[in-house]
């Protein structure tokens, strides 16, 4: 009886810690220019080395001789995700801040569409884990 209870408990284990292959990539990056800050936080999650979503955080901080252009920058910067935002598996909401504003997109790979992944050229959605982390730290991410 003895070795059939350890036996279970390897077993449950070994579910709970072996069977899933995910791993989850987080890259950021700030950059300053022109008296804007943007913080670029990336968190990747792979699946058996598959890309299955990435979630993006993208906060904008003005200096204070920008304020009055707020509404307009966002309006601006929204533009560039409009064509995204009544597509299957892409996400995103954008906030106003304080001092600036907060964009986050969320993208489900595998609720996309061909067409939908086709609109996303500016990430290669069949990396893997490796491949995604070079990509970032070449573009001047910090990874972990």
């Amino acid at each position: 009886m003895g070795k059939v209870v350890v036996i279970f408990n390897i077993c449950i284990l070994l579910l709970l810690v072996g069977c899933n292959h995910s791993k989850v990539l987080q890259c950021e990056k700030l950059e300053k220019m022109n008296g804007l800050d943007y913080n670029n936080s990336i968190k990747l999650i792979f699946e058996e080395d598959k890309l299955k979503q990435e979630n993006m955080i993208m906060t904008v901080s003005l200096d204070e001789q920008y304020n009055a252009y707020l509404d307009t920058i966002m309006v601006n910067f929204e533009s560039n995700f409009q064509e995204y935002h009544n597509i299957k598996g892409i996400d995103y909401t954008m906030d106003k801040t304080s001092n600036g504003f907060k964009l986050n997109l969320v993208l489900n790979i595998d609720e996309m569409d061909d067409s939908a992944k086709e609109k996303l050229g500016f990430l290669d959605l069949s990396s893997d884990y490796d491949s995604a982390r070079r990509q970032f730290k070449n573009e001047g991410y910090t990874c972990k």
